[in-house]
């Protein structure tokens, strides 16, 4: 462990000597190694209530439970079976007993930390403190001795939520979030994993450009996947990535934030970064493109061809040669001269289309 001996508090505790010594036990508690949990954190769960455990690890912890005082073996079970249940007993066995020891060594280390006046209202009059947990030495520390005055825990939200400086590291952001939230813990303030994450997320994206791609893209991350690390992992590299960047351009912006001012610049380099954004895609989409010209061609040729079709059709229909021809109404195919229902002046009755007699042109099929 880190910290073979945690820091004596001396008289009254307070919250700053609680959280100091807490701080050690969550350091010595997760530096045991486990296969429990997220298989990273180790036995940190010993030292933190769950809701706490839960921004830290997107894995639940599972408590391990005694598998009882021996392994019940079927009476027909083959010498295999039996092999194999004993091992998964013994397995069993040892990892309860790692959980359950690391508590105990917790523990004591607390005991001698803190003086016994102060801890007496939870200890048996027979069985003292060995039914008591470490975490359960915390909450009564925390509960009894170190209450934080609402406007206390009021200027730990401001602190948490303080806009972020891009020109500090984005790790003094995760300890802000870090400190801020054991403290409100301390005053009996919880805070879950998504409000957590919703403050962080407001303060990356109120930056402008800097994580701009990087908000995009953890908005499009399943709710399941969404855990504290992650979030860490996400941005910090995005903040590396844009770190690279401004070193790689910056002696080119640089003459020009002297000319143009620095929102020109910032302008030119959003437009850089769209211009960018739009050659990746047109390269990962260049066969769809491709496919889509080819496509287009054969629809136009095919357009032509039926334009061509009705173009023809309908000039035909309108060009079609008459079959009857009247003086007055000219070539159509209702009546011919002889019963024309309305005869003009000095109609006459008997012509035929190839002698008119002067009559109407009207109808008449082009040469």
């Amino acid at each position: 462990m880190p910290h073979p001996t945690l820091t004596r508090i001396t008289g009254l505790p307070s919250c700053k000597k609680i959280r100091q010594v807490h701080s050690e036990l969550n350091a010595n508690a997760s530096s045991i190694q486990s296969t429990l949990g997220d298989c990273v954190n180790g036995l940190l769960y010993l030292t933190l209530t769950p809701q706490q455990y839960a921004t830290v690890s997107g894995v639940p912890f599972t408590v391990p439970v005694h598998p009882g005082p021996r392994s019940v073996i079927p009476e027909n079970a083959s010498p295999a079976q039996i092999a194999q249940l004993k091992t998964a007993y013994d397995m069993m066995t040892n990892v309860w007993l790692e959980y359950t020891n690391t508590d105990k060594a917790l523990k004591q280390q607390l005991l001698r930390a803190v003086e016994d006046i102060y801890l007496r209202d939870i200890k048996h009059s027979m069985t003292g403190y060995a039914n008591v947990s470490t975490r359960r030495l915390l909450g009564h520390l925390y509960s009894k001795y170190g209450r934080i005055t609402p406007e206390a825990l009021k200027e730990n939200g401001n602190r948490m939520r303080k806009s972020y400086d891009m020109s500090q590291p984005i790790q003094t952001l995760w300890v802000q979030i870090q400190e801020a939230n054991d403290y409100a813990a301390a005053g009996g303030v919880l805070y879950s994993l998504r409000q957590i994450l919703d403050i962080v997320y407001t303060l990356l994206a109120k930056t402008g450009h800097h994580f701009r791609y990087a908000c995009r893209e953890w908005r499009r991350v399943r709710a399941a996947q969404r855990t504290w690390q992650q979030f860490k992992n996400h941005f910090t590299k995005a903040y590396n990535d844009s770190r690279t960047y401004e070193s790689t351009a910056n002696f080119g912006y640089a003459a020009t934030n002297h000319v143009f001012g620095a929102e020109t610049v910032e302008y030119m380099q959003d437009t850089q970064e769209a211009l960018t954004n739009l050659a990746n895609a047109a390269v990962a989409d260049k066969a769809f493109v491709t496919q889509l010209v080819e496509n287009n061609t054969k629809l136009v040729a095919q357009l032509e061809i039926l334009t061509a079709q009705l173009t023809q059709k309908k000039l035909a229909t309108q060009t079609r040669k008459r079959h009857k021809y009247c003086w007055t109404c000219g070539f159509q195919d209702g009546h011919d001269s002889a019963n024309c229902p309305n005869p003009a002046e000095g109609h006459v009755k008997e012509v035929v289309s190839n002698k008119r007699m002067g009559g109407s042109k009207v109808g008449k099929c082009p040469k």
